[in-house]
């Protein structure tokens, strides 16, 4: 964005590193967030059965949107101009990030078989979030240490 573009009289005249840093911001969040999605939903969504395919399909749809993206935006800030553009942007990914949050279920700690009937309707997944301890942690069931043996030991000091 050069000088010439920028209204002289407006209040962030000075200001023209903002945009470049939230262009900066935006990339850097996608990439490390949304961006990220499909490829965490493959391994934890699809059955076994259709899970190439599905995982395929999935990025190809990524990729594809990410495409489009890139090609429209030229054409988007012709008609919107750059806030325009940027706001629409927005506007989207908060509307995902709001789907998401509604749409897509918990599935840390639950199985294969849960989560597929879950999307199959056949079953309601519930939000919450069970762990099992697989390990002991050391010391927290560890039969040799007993308070009393040491305590016997250093009064016999």
């Amino acid at each position: 964005m050069d000088q010439e573009s920028v209204d002289s009289n407006s209040p962030l005249a000075d200001q023209t590193w903002i945009p470049l840093t939230f262009l900066i911001s935006a990339a850097f969040f996608c990439h490390t967030g949304i961006r990220i999605l499909p490829w965490m939903l493959i391994g934890e969504v699809y059955p076994p059965e259709t899970r190439s395919m599905a995982s395929g399909m999935t990025g190809a749809t990524s990729y594809f949107f990410g495409f489009a993206a890139n090609k429209l935006f030229l054409s988007m800030v012709g008609i919107m101009t750059v806030p325009g553009t940027f706001w629409f942007y927005g506007c989207m990914a908060l509307t995902g990030a709001i789907t998401l949050h509604f749409a897509l279920p918990e599935t840390e700690g639950k199985t294969l078989y849960e989560i597929t009937e879950h999307f199959a309707g056949r079953k309601k997944m519930n939000n919450k979030i069970f762990k099992e301890q697989k390990v002991h942690k050391i010391g927290a069931v560890n039969e040799a240490y007993r308070p009393d043996k040491y305590e016997q030991f250093e009064s016999s000091l």
